[in-house]
């Protein structure tokens, strides 16, 4: 999973791109979002590589207020 907007670390269980869950395994993300972080509003989508334009062509994504 990819956040577009949030100032949030790239490694781990957070917004990691090269992070693969295998089907039938779940993970707990974690954003740590700092105190002084920009109100707004921001979005995430699907981050597989070479699947990621027909992802969001089928509405894997959704809005973070």
């Amino acid at each position: 999973m990819y956040t577009h907007g949030l100032h949030i670390s790239p490694t781990g269980n957070s917004d990691n791109v090269l992070l693969e869950i295998p089907p039938g395994n779940d993970l707990q993300f974690q954003f740590d979002i700092p105190d002084h972080h920009h109100a707004g509003t921001f979005w995430y989508h699907a981050h597989r590589h070479g699947s990621t334009a027909s992802q969001l062509r089928e509405g894997m994504a959704g809005a973070l207020i």
